[in-house]
């Protein structure tokens, strides 16, 4: 349902010219956003046009019945990370792996946070960067351990120079992301 995906406006004129079914899979707004932005308004006006919804979530389902949508075309599909397999994994992975990532990185126990995820503007990245120099201000054995890809990731590279105190490891998937999870006492979301 994203407004910069121009593939929904020619989605959206075949429906209207061809009578062509099609789906919105999304949130119903930007979270990130004020309600009132150009970008939710914009969402707003097209809220009604698939003939179907994907919602992730029971409350974006409630949402987008308050704008009118009908219910009964409405799944929640609960989007969701299977947390069991991540539970085992996580289970799995031994003290040795986690004291040799520890001195690998220097990390001190009780002193490391992560951020796991996309890295684009609405994540605040900036924002997490700002922040984490606060905390290593007021706390030299602080680290943060950054997990993710997306289209600021030369911005963060950037940010970080000559800040060792913030790790960034680029993508992680499996049992190497959740090492890292294993040693991390805090996770850092700004967005």
């Amino acid at each position: 349902q994203a407004n910069k995906n121009l593939l929904n406006y020619i989605l959206l004129l075949r429906k209207f010219f061809f009578n062509k079914k099609f789906a919105f899979w999304g949130h119903g707004y930007n979270h990130q956003d004020q309600s009132s932005s150009i970008g939710n308004r914009f969402k707003d006006f097209f809220i009604k046009s698939p003939n179907w919804w994907f919602a992730y979530t029971e409350s974006v389902k409630n949402y987008l019945a308050s704008k009118g949508y009908p219910e009964k075309r409405i799944t929640t599909v609960w989007n969701a990370i299977d947390t069991k397999d991540l539970r085992n994994v996580y289970q799995n992975i031994s003290d040795k792996d986690v004291d040799e990532i520890r001195e690998k990185y220097n990390l001190k126990e009780g002193k490391t946070a992560i951020y796991c995820g996309g890295i684009y503007p609405e994540k605040r990245i900036d924002f997490l960067i700002e922040a984490a120099k606060i905390i290593f201000a007021n706390d030299h054995n602080f680290k943060l351990i950054i997990i993710g890809s997306g289209p600021e990731s030369q911005l963060l590279k950037n940010l970080i120079t000559n800040h060792s105190f913030i790790i960034y490891l680029g993508p992680l998937f499996s049992v190497e992301k959740v090492k890292f999870f294993k040693i991390a006492d805090l996770m850092m979301m700004p967005g």
